[in-house]
């Protein structure tokens, strides 16, 4: 689903003003950034930091999550 599309079924108001879909998705994305970190899941929060290029490597990067687990107890590098 293209950018546009999944704002306009979801987001439709956000789209006024001549705001752009990858736009609203970014702030999404920064919100979600804020909220992970107050509930400190730094995890969390560094998989919505990671850049979109809109690939699927990016799609697979972002699906195996953190590769860092150290909220659990594992030494990281």
């Amino acid at each position: 689903m293209s950018a546009r599309s999944a704002v306009e079924q979801y987001q439709p108001h956000a789209l006024v003003d001549g705001a752009s879909a990858r736009g609203v998705l970014g702030g999404i994305r920064r919100q979600l950034q804020r909220l992970a970190r107050s509930r400190h899941r730094t995890d969390v929060a560094e998989t919505f930091a990671m850049e979109h290029r809109g690939d699927a490597a990016h799609a697979r990067a972002v699906a195996q999550g953190p590769t860092c687990t150290a909220w659990e107890g594992a030494k990281c590098p």
